[in-house]
């Protein structure tokens, strides 16, 4: 390959921009300028990856399409979109990964006649394939690319996340005995829910414990735990006051998100094409003028494609997992697009009609038979992607 200083890349814009992204932050494929070719009224589109491109150090310009099923024409505006790129870089390059098929075949067509290299990048493999010359060998993608970016890509933005840092391991330790507890837990650990989850947000104390609860072995054993990671004590009056925020969120069912996430963070090293993480992501859409906001409970990038993971402490009722599965779905499809995966990490069994369903979304459970060994089923998950 020539060096980096010395290509265009030129591309026509579509909803799927990871693929015209993707190649140009790959420090190992030559890249300094992108060209982004679209017709007016996806211009504004066009300005955010050229944003992100340059954020990442390259040059980037959009170039006007006409509106036009007229071939003649057409040809004539990709021949000298072509001639300007040339003029102004030794090597241009076209990737035909992206686009409305007419103007795709066009302009084929079009840098064929100029003996211009032409590429296409497969999602699923991930590699960038040469069309013309087609004697050179498939190039594998570096995915460089972070969730941010990822986002902005598809109209959303990622404001807020916690846990940066990782979790804690006080936090890992617990929250893997009780994953690993969780059927005979299970009960005790309802209770724990809604003990912090009603407990009032100021002073972070609960009400007193119920007479049944304070007969709960289990539950007295996962209070003294708690205590001894200084993370609650119990007053003598029998209420639950809570060390932080963060400690009645981790106790009102959140232990199962930062127990995820922990996982998570530990599988980078084994699972490389682990490009970039986030626990408890809000993502911010603008959906008809208004704007829309979603939390993500646990999100990867791997291999360029976009991993959500939401996470169920609540049992189960009145067909909330299969509309759960639904929205999980619809997530996916909106910020993922068609090469998204989603999965349902859920502490209670769905129902048979919503384990159908998931199979039908193509969404992945993992469920109580699971949580004990989840860091096995998550990097199988993951490594699907490539």
């Amino acid at each position: 390959m020539m060096s980096q200083s010395q290509v265009t890349h030129v591309c026509l814009f579509d909803e799927h921009a990871i693929s015209t992204l993707s190649p140009i932050v790959d420090p190992s494929i030559p890249s300094q300028k992108v060209v982004i070719a679209a017709c007016d009224e996806y211009q504004s589109q066009c300005e955010q990856i050229i944003k992100l491109a340059k954020s990442r150090g390259a040059q980037a310009q959009y170039w006007s399409l006409p509106h036009t099923s007229n071939t003649l024409e057409l040809k004539k505006s990709f021949k000298l979109l072509f001639e300007h790129a040339s003029a102004e870089s030794n090597t241009v390059w076209f990737n035909a990964s992206n686009g409305a098929r007419f103007y795709v075949l066009v302009a084929v067509d079009v840098a064929k006649s100029l003996n211009i290299p032409i590429y296409v990048v497969e999602p699923k493999s991930d590699c960038l394939h040469w069309i013309h010359p087609d004697n050179q060998n498939p190039v594998p993608i570096q995915d460089k690319l972070k969730l941010h970016e990822y986002f902005a890509l598809h109209n959303a933005r990622l404001t807020r996340q916690q846990n940066k840092q990782g979790i804690s391991l006080n936090k890992r330790q617990l929250g893997a005995q009780w994953a690993a507890q969780c059927k005979s837990l299970s009960h005790s650990l309802a209770s724990l829910n809604y003990l912090a989850f009603t407990a009032n947000s100021e002073s972070l104390t609960s009400d007193p414990l119920p007479k049944k609860l304070l007969k709960d072995l289990n539950l007295s054993n996962m209070l003294a735990d708690l205590s001894d990671n200084n993370m609650l004590t119990v007053t003598p009056d029998n209420r639950l006051s809570f060390t932080d925020a963060s400690t009645k969120f981790f106790c009102s069912g959140g232990w199962l998100e930062e127990y995820v996430y922990g996982l998570l963070v530990g599988l980078r090293k084994e699972i490389p094409t682990i490009q970039n993480d986030a626990h408890s992501a809000e993502i911010e859409r603008m959906v008809n003028g208004e704007i829309v906001k979603n939390e993500l409970d646990v999100v990867a990038l791997v291999n360029n494609k976009l991993h959500i993971i939401e996470c169920k402490t609540n049992r189960t009722k009145n067909g909330s997992d299969t509309n759960t599965l639904y929205k999980l779905d619809s997530l996916s499809e909106v910020l993922g697009g068609i090469e998204g995966r989603a999965a349902l990490v859920t502490f209670d069994k769905i129902t048979p009609a919503a384990s159908a369903r998931a199979i039908e979304l193509n969404i992945s459970v993992f469920g109580p038979n699971q949580l004990g060994n989840l860091r096995d089923h998550l990097a199988t998950w993951l490594k699907a992607s490539g």
